[in-house]
């Protein structure tokens, strides 16, 4: 079992989070009772908000609001983020790129393309996902999800490749974000830097410089290492400003600092 508790500490004290880290579990099933049982203070939207959310929603809502939150394809309203959770079958129509998915001006093969390269489960493989602020998950996640800055994020890039060292690639597509950091990220098993799309914007409450980080639980510890050790190694937050360096002033200002010397020597 992952310590959550020490994972939660270290982003903390190494990225300077404004937000709270989010765990994500998947569930292959969804025994109400059991679920209420085991996460007594877990809400499940359709049931106890009156409401269904999206995907990108209900990860702000752990991040902002510190809930606890089980999803299953009664509480989403996001045709995508069914589908790339495995809630719902993909239709033919949406690999054909006949059903209107934002731009609703793009060409329909343009639209078709984009569809079939979205990373989704299989339909059915999950039938839940259980969403919840990192310090608060009496759960294992299957993977750790982390809003901040670019640079921010870029230490967490570092820390991911502290040992191993090479590159870290991600794709984007502008939108259906969920399929990167929850669908993507566990499917590979493989830490990934996503550009929120319009949904995390205008429904996760996404700020324009933000960008979210996400790492499999194969990656949790060696990932919170990393930070620790490129820490010592100097890849740190705040980034250090170089300031050993003698500043250029305007020819006046030089002027008037020689009079004042030369006429008030030490």
């Amino acid at each position: 079992m992952i310590d959550l508790k020490a994972v939660n500490d270290t982003l903390i004290e190494y990225v300077k989070l404004m937000e709270f880290p989010v765990a994500v579990k998947m569930l292959p099933d969804f025994n109400i009772e059991k679920l209420r049982q085991e996460h007594p203070k877990a809400k499940i939207p359709h049931l106890d908000l009156g409401m269904r959310v999206i995907t990108c929603q209900a990860m702000a809502m752990a991040r902002k609001y510190e809930w606890e939150l089980i999803l299953n394809q009664e509480d989403l309203i996001c045709p995508t983020g069914l589908v790339v959770m495995g809630f719902a079958k993909m239709l033919d129509s949406m690999l054909s790129g006949e059903d209107p998915v934002a731009p609703f001006n793009q060409s329909r093969e343009a639209r078709a393309r984009r569809i079939r390269t979205l990373p989704r489960f299989n339909h059915g493989d999950y039938k839940a996902m259980l969403i919840a602020p990192l310090h608060r998950a009496s759960f294992e996640p299957d993977a750790v999800v982390v809003y901040g800055s670019s640079a921010q994020v870029m230490r967490l890039v570092q820390a991911a490749l502290f040992f191993e060292g090479g590159s870290l690639s991600s794709s984007c597509g502008g939108g259906q974000g969920c399929s990167q950091y929850i669908t993507k990220t566990i499917m590979d098993k493989q830490c990934r830097y996503i550009l929120p799309g319009n949904g995390d914007r205008i429904f996760g409450l996404v700020d324009d410089g933000q960008m979210i980080f996400s790492m499999p639980k194969e990656r949790v510890e060696s990932v919170t290492a990393g930070l620790r050790e490129s820490h010592i190694g100097g890849q740190r937050l705040p980034i250090p400003s170089y300031l050993k360096f003698e500043v250029q002033m305007p020819e006046k200002y030089q002027a008037l600092t020689e009079k004042l010397l030369k006429d008030h020597p030490s």
